[in-house]
């Protein structure tokens, strides 16, 4: 499950922790944020995205 710690453009830092039985790793990810306000370079992000994850899930589950 990930967890976001906070998100701040331009910058983000993220905790996601894995659990595995009898094993955890927590990792913290640090970056840089760009908003997206190009139609295709969104439509570029997206494909992205479904590439890894088709349905979106969790996230388009909690909206």
């Amino acid at each position: 499950m990930a967890k976001i710690i906070s998100f701040h453009l331009p910058s983000f830092c993220w905790r996601i922790d894995v659990f595995i039985p009898q094993i955890i790793f927590i990792f913290n990810v640090n970056g840089r944020a760009e908003r997206l306000t190009e139609q295709p370079d969104i439509d570029r992000a997206m494909q992205l995205v479904k590439e890894h994850n088709p349905t979106l899930s969790p996230a388009i589950n909690r909206t």
